[in-house]
């Protein structure tokens, strides 16, 4: 296997840790934002902003630990983690809006309303998604840039298939 093909693999099979990551912490976002309007009465404010708190601390543990096994400092990652997603955010759902609500209508603009909305959304939550994994892999969560590796700001995925594409990652990367 080439290096290019092994870091495409490492790549890919970050990324497909990445989603599952995402498809979990917004189940529990929004079963939280759901319970807390619907079961427990709250306002719309208050149980989005507890949810999204809380979907937002799982996403920081979870791509921390499962999606790229980092161990370096905790705070200083958590920083860049919420100041990345926000970045992100910015860029997907307000700087990039006009242009997908643009290709959307002028695509799909036969298409109901509400469809069009939703595409749009979908638009901008692929780009919010692909951006922050490429951002939180090469900041958030960077591999160590010097020869201090041994000292593992990253560790190895102890299962069979995780640990093939991350040791392909690595090494492709080392090159």
């Amino acid at each position: 296997m080439s290096r290019e093909q092994a870091a495409r693999k490492g790549w890919l099979g970050l990324f497909s840790r990445y989603a599952v990551v995402g498809v979990i912490n917004t189940c529990i976002g929004l079963g939280i934002i759901y319970a807390l309007m619907h079961l427990a009465g709250w306002d719309h404010f208050a149980s989005t902003f507890v949810g999204n708190t809380i979907g937002v601390l799982c996403s920081y543990v979870l791509n921390r630990r499962f999606t790229f096994q980092y161990e370096g400092a905790q705070l200083s990652s958590f920083i860049r983690f919420l100041v990345i997603s926000l970045l992100c955010y910015a860029a997907a759902y307000v700087l990039l809006h006009p242009a997908f609500s643009a290709l959307v209508t002028g695509l799909l603009g036969s298409l109901p309303q509400s469809w069009q909305q939703s595409l749009i959304v979908l638009c901008e939550a692929g780009a919010y998604t692909v951006t922050s994994f490429v951002l939180h892999r090469l900041i958030t969560f960077a591999a160590p840039s010097s020869a201090s590796e041994p000292s593992s700001r990253v560790v190895r995925a102890s299962d069979g298939q995780h640990g093939e594409d991350y040791d392909n990652y690595r090494s492709a990367e080392r090159q």
